[in-house]
């Protein structure tokens, strides 16, 4: 089978060829008479004696799209648990089989104006429910935000749910929900991908202005205000910018003098190529991961989210992130999510790169 994205014209679709299918199939006919919740659209067509299965998918993003600009958080988390448990309900009732499903975030879409999440249906069958789900919820660590404690927390127990051979979806869905002293009214329709979710009736409001209302205030701006503006940014650009490779000693010592209790520089020891991680946020992520990391390390060694330096009440922090081959201080190895507090003068390892506390 050869996946491929088509436009045709406003309409876009999901081009499936080289399938093996029969038209007359009663799963096909079933998708394409009714209107299943939470499916893609679809339909065939014959091009060059070629039948080909196109999933209507206009309007619809995939989730992993959404998911490099924003990160996924717990409620969004458990929104898409939900979905998948209110799939597998609509399939039952049309005697549809969720081993068809493609449950992968690249082939998973959301529509916007619906607020819904579509999965595609595949007459052949795509893999086993259960490898699947093993397999999306791997996938889901790449992109849950690491920031989001009570995310991490979720996506990992999901994970280690997905893996056993006899988890229910009830199973994942009560981790995702919490007790049911916890439990609190859920519904996919509060998304927060919808833009306009995202801004407060005031601020709806200043949205209704047109176009050239806008464009009007922004070349009338004065001139002070852009100039003290300009160098607001750049002040902010030079504050803040401070992770890099290779920083040198001497910027390590400008970087520190305004408020060195504030800032830790874990620098590399035993290595031909010096690396300087300078946190310039906090919770700080350290891992190989280019997506989610805040720092990204180059090491086949180290996990794709290795571990969190924090730091609060004047105190900083190192939390091991369940990285496969460990993370280190003072050579005392933490346990998955154990934090321990580090000063200046410790030795951090991870997995087999170490750093000193500076």
């Amino acid at each position: 089978m050869e996946l491929e994205v088509k436009k045709e014209g406003n309409e876009k679709y999901l081009s499936a060829k080289y399938i093996k299918f029969d038209e007359d199939n009663y799963q096909i006919q079933m998708i394409i008479n009714n209107n299943i919740n939470g499916l893609v659209p679809i339909s065939i067509k014959n091009v060059n004696n070629e039948k080909e299965l196109l999933y209507d998918i206009t309007g619809m993003s995939t989730l992993s799209s959404i998911f490099e600009r924003n990160l996924i958080k717990r409620d969004e988390l458990m929104k898409i648990t939900l979905a998948i448990k209110q799939l597998c309900e609509s399939l039952k009732e049309y005697l549809l089989c969720e081993d068809n499903i493609k449950f992968d975030l690249n082939y998973i879409y959301y529509k916007t104006k619906h607020k819904q999440y579509f999965f595609c249906y595949c007459p052949e069958t795509v893999d086993d429910f259960s490898l699947q789900m093993k397999s999306l919820f791997n996938q889901v660590l790449d992109y849950v935000n690491y920031n989001d404690r009570d995310a991490v927390s979720l996506a990992y127990g999901m994970q280690e749910i997905a893996s056993r051979d006899d988890f229910t979806m009830d199973e994942l869905l009560e981790l995702a929900l919490g007790s049911k002293e916890e439990q609190q009214p859920i519904s996919i329709d509060d998304t927060e991908f919808d833009i306009e979710d995202q801004y407060d009736e005031d601020e709806k409001e200043e949205y209704k202005k047109s176009f050239f209302d806008i464009i009007k205030e922004f070349f009338h701006k004065d001139k002070k205000e852009e100039q003290e503006e300009s160098i607001y940014i750049e002040e902010t650009e030079e504050d803040f910018n401070f992770e890099t490779d290779n920083l040198s000693d001497e910027d390590a010592t400008v970087l520190l003098t305004s408020n060195a209790a504030d800032y830790i520089i874990l620098k590399s020891i035993n290595r031909e190529e010096s690396i300087m991680v300078a946190p310039n946020k906090y919770p700080y992520v350290i891992g190989k991961s280019k997506r989610s990391s805040d720092y990204k390390v180059s090491s086949n060694v180290v996990s794709r989210v290795h571990a969190r330096i924090n730091y609060e009440m004047g105190v900083f922090t190192i939390e091991d992130l369940n990285s496969t081959n460990g993370t280190f201080v003072n050579e005392e190895r933490l346990k998955p999510h154990e934090i321990k507090n580090i000063e200046k003068g410790d030795i951090i390892k991870l997995a087999d790169l170490e750093f000193s506390v500076e």
